[in-house]
């Protein structure tokens, strides 16, 4: 039998031409009709005063940490691993990514600098 790197089924496939036509665009300015979104003071009046904290628990409630934790050593013991997490660790672990997703630095090391420069101020009302 002779080996292949290529499925056998990959030699059927037909291309076809791109259809899409790509323009750089300077701003988003009218990207998104306007009217479309509701000033959030009338759609959930409750999150207006809610500290960055609470918001963070609505999204992820403290109750479910435990749980991702025990998930995630669950997924670890199937790699072969002993992986030790508790749901404090899987909590830190959604801000962080949170965090990062949110604060544009040039690269990751910049999150953890103290330079005045580059300095990342948190906003830590908790």
């Amino acid at each position: 039998m002779e080996k292949r790197d290529v499925d056998k089924y990959d030699e059927e496939t037909q291309t076809t031409p791109e259809l899409h036509e790509w323009k750089k665009r300077n701003s988003f300015i009218n990207a998104f009709d306007p009217d479309q979104f509701a000033p959030l003071s009338n759609v959930a009046p409750q999150l207006i005063l809610s500290s960055t904290i609470q918001l963070f628990y609505l999204m992820f409630p403290k109750e479910r940490m435990q749980y991702y934790a025990e998930m995630t050593k669950r997924y670890d013991a199937l790699k072969g691993r002993n992986l030790e997490v508790n749901g404090d660790d899987i909590e830190q672990f959604f801000g962080i990514l949170l965090f990062s997703g949110y604060r544009f630095v040039p690269s990751e090391n910049r999150f953890w600098s103290t330079s005045e420069d580059t300095q990342v101020l948190l906003d830590l009302e908790l």
